[in-house]
């Protein structure tokens, strides 16, 4: 018989005084792993802050092997719940062993030489190839998550919470981590995984709660799910006529001329992190490139950034060779930056939505926010196209899904040339990938040429457009890549 964990019963979860979940059910067995899917960012952000121990509930709860009934709610939590999101909760200025070992020590002295033994049998036992003496630091995103993991079984945490996980790790990389899990899940550990439709989320659970509309609507077998038709049904309704999200290519211009020369050409680009990169791209159409690492990624940043300087290669944009100096410099000649989830990376919560709009455009218009014109005709593109009637209102109160458009609705406004757009679904909330569809199909329309960044390649194939591959800052062809991720 399966032994119940932790399990929620009509219950009401509230975050400062706001219901965000409503009759909500939910039951974690010891020894499986729980799959959970949200339809929107704010349910996810709920179960996060719920597991963490920093929301509010109403409603039966029931935490297995707690005897203490007067212990506060948020106490339990932290005795039960592990949470690892994108933060790894490790110390990067310590070791790897020391990191594992120093919390589940309850000795006030710092023992190096016993931290390194007992995690050194650790990784044996669980067949992990990392050298115990490592700084965090220097490690790779899913070595640090085996760190994380390791960690969490040393310090005998009942149930681990693993929030989107699979978007920033391989296929190959997964294996090796879902062969540690496995292994905890046999030594009775719990697990919770929070992820997208796209992930291996499926695979790895033992049953898939569903979220949507605020509540728990169904908890089944994984082994039993119609993945097309479950997609559809947790997608977000469109009305009739609304705009499909999918980008729509070869750009027209005022005169119904496509231009055949790419508008943006990058001819053997090098610097110090790539080598010999070369794309072209038409007007008003995107591609997609898949950054097999972080310092691909990095390498991109920089340049943009002008972090690094082109040692080689010319960057042609409109039939004219650009150079980059800095962020600013780019900006400028017309190349723009959208950080990874916009919504909270690009947008000043302190601000009103208009000033938020406005920002990009002070670069363009000196003492725009002395020219009453401009700030009224961003209330009117608010009201039409965002449907918001209280642009002096600060961003913050807002919700995820409308700063997530806002973001993007500020390059609709300022049209850069190029737009860098860094880890678009990194979210992993249905709502708010289609939203992100919308605005790069407005943007392309707007004839804005978009580069995509992705590190997963689940998230690659949620938008239509050429791919390219690079590792290690070197473009890789297809085959190579079916290399890296099936090893034949």
């Amino acid at each position: 018989m399966k032994h119940i964990l932790f399990k929620m019963e009509h219950s009401s979860v509230y975050l400062s005084g706001v219901k965000l979940l409503t009759n909500f059910n939910m039951q974690i067995y010891q020894g499986r792993t729980l799959g959970i899917i949200c339809s929107n960012v704010t349910e996810e952000q709920a179960l996060l802050n719920m597991f963490s121990g920093n929301c509010q509930i109403e409603g039966n709860l029931l935490f297995s092997g707690c005897s203490d009934t007067d212990m506060p709610y948020y106490k339990k939590f932290h005795h039960m719940f592990f949470v690892v999101g994108n933060h790894m909760n490790l110390i990067k200025n310590l070791s790897i062993a020391e990191n594992i070992c120093i919390f589940s020590d309850s000795n006030p002295m710092i023992h190096s030489t016993e931290y390194r033994v007992r995690t050194a049998q650790l990784f044996k036992d669980f067949h992990i190839d990392i050298s115990v003496d490592q700084q965090v630091v220097d490690l790779e995103p899913w070595e640090q998550l085996l760190v994380v993991l390791i960690k969490a079984y040393n310090e005998h945490r009942k149930v681990i919470v693993l929030n989107n996980i699979t978007d920033f790790i391989t296929d190959s990389e997964f294996q090796i981590i879902d062969s540690v899990i496995r292994k905890m899940v046999q030594d009775e550990f719990s697990f919770v995984m929070i992820d997208s439709l796209e992930s291996r989320i499926f695979d790895s659970a033992s049953e898939i709660l569903v979220i949507k509309g605020g509540t728990s609507v169904a908890c089944f077998s994984s082994d039993f799910i119609d993945r097309r038709s479950f997609y559809k049904y947790m997608l977000p309704q469109r009305k009739q006529g609304q705009e499909s999200p999918f980008i729509q290519h070869n750009y027209d211009d005022e005169d119904g001329y496509v231009d055949p020369q790419p508008f943006l050409s990058f001819n053997h680009i090098s610097t110090n992190i790539l080598h010999d990169v070369s794309f072209d791209v038409f007007k008003g159409e995107l591609i997609k490139i898949l950054c097999l690492d972080e310092i691909t990624l990095k390498g991109f940043h920089s340049l943009i950034f002008g972090e690094s300087q082109v040692k080689s290669g010319k960057i042609i944009i409109g039939g004219a060779p650009h150079q980059i100096r800095d962020i600013v410099h780019a900006m400028k000649q017309g190349i723009c930056w959208c950080p990874e989830s916009p919504y909270k990376n690009a947008i000043v919560p302190s601000m009103s939505l208009r000033d938020n709009m406005m920002l990009p455009l002070s670069r363009k218009v000196n003492y725009i926010w002395f020219k009453s014109d401009f700030s009224k005709n961003i209330d009117q593109f608010l009201h039409i196209y965002e449907k918001i009637d209280s642009p002096p209102a600060p961003a913050s109160r807002f919700s995820p899904e409308t700063l997530q458009e806002i973001a993007y609705a500020r390059f609709l406004i300022s049209a850069p040339k190029v737009l860098f757009v860094e880890k678009p679904f990194i979210e992993t909330d249905l709502q708010m990938r289609e939203t992100t569809r919308k605005m790069l199909n407005l943007l392309t329309q707007r004839g804005i040429t978009i580069i995509l960044l992705f590190s997963s390649i689940s998230s690659l194939r949620l938008m239509s457009g050429d791919e390219i591959y690079i590792q290690n800052g070197r473009i890789i062809s297809e085959d190579e890549l079916y290399q890296i991720f099936y090893g034949s």
